[in-house]
């Protein structure tokens, strides 16, 4: 994507996901850049890599965390498009508990594993509303 660059290197069967992949997730600035990160996911995720190296995440997760990231996204957005079905307005404020209103805590959108769930509160509570309301406002642009 233009924020980041990854490299795979097919000798040594090894992928340099950099920033593409993180732990717990490559966070979307704008609902705009959804669609190219999540792009971007599928084809590394595709490549033939046998080890896959990131900026943030520990050497042993591997190429799961592709796939890992791919379904927390995937999941989001089945959370938002129900949300959106039953009437709920893409524009919601930074006051208001967007995790509650499209029922999507943390915890159901990711693994139930112990790297999924010892990261920092952040990314449970602020950061993961951060992504769910770019999601709402990239479906909202999609669908016009």
């Amino acid at each position: 994507t233009d924020d980041h660059y990854s490299v795979f290197l097919p000798e040594i069967a090894t992928l340099l996901a950099a920033d593409a992949a993180e732990l717990p997730y490559p966070a979307a600035r704008t609902p705009d850049a959804l669609p190219q990160m999540r792009h971007s996911l599928a084809q590394l995720a595709a490549l033939p890599a046998e080890t896959v190296l990131y900026c943030h995440a520990p050497v042993t997760v591997g190429r799961q965390l592709l796939l890992d990231n791919i379904a927390y996204f995937n999941a989001i957005e089945a959370q938002c498009r129900a949300a959106l079905a039953r009437g709920l307005h893409p524009q919601i404020s930074d006051d208001v508990d967007v995790l509650a209103l499209v029922d999507c805590p943390y915890e159901t959108a990711v693994p139930d594993t112990p790297e999924w769930q010892a990261v920092h509160d952040f990314y449970k509570t602020a950061g993961h509303a951060e992504q769910v309301r770019a999601m709402l406002q990239w479906l909202a642009l999609e669908s016009r």
